[in-house]
């Protein structure tokens, strides 16, 4: 998996649907964004794991289209297509008021 972090490069582009690898980007809530390149059939854990790992925080939550992401699935299976977006929001647990 090829990962360009805010460099202003992208991966090169997978010509045509039908190739088997998918350029996606990954942007947090501060619009920091990061590139990866990766096989249409590799899980998505694998992003998600690298993303976390780069960015030395585990407490992510990665949204496609308004929608958690099955870690599990592949990028194909999930719909994503080329150049599509996943949003990670980092996630804080709590938040409830005490009464």
């Amino acid at each position: 998996m090829n990962t360009n972090k805010d460099n202003g490069k992208k991966p090169t582009a997978a010509s045509g649907q039908n190739s088997t690898d998918v350029n996606l980007k990954v942007k947090n809530q501060k619009l920091k964004t990061m590139y990866f390149r990766m096989r249409r059939n590799t899980p998505l854990q694998e992003l998600i794991d690298v993303y976390c790992k780069k960015n030395d925080v585990y407490h992510f939550r990665f949204l496609f289209d308004g929608h958690g992401i099955n870690p599990k699935l592949t990028a194909l299976q999930s719909g994503m297509k080329d150049g599509d977006e996943i949003s990670a929001m980092l996630h804080v647990d709590g938040g409830g008021r005490r009464g």
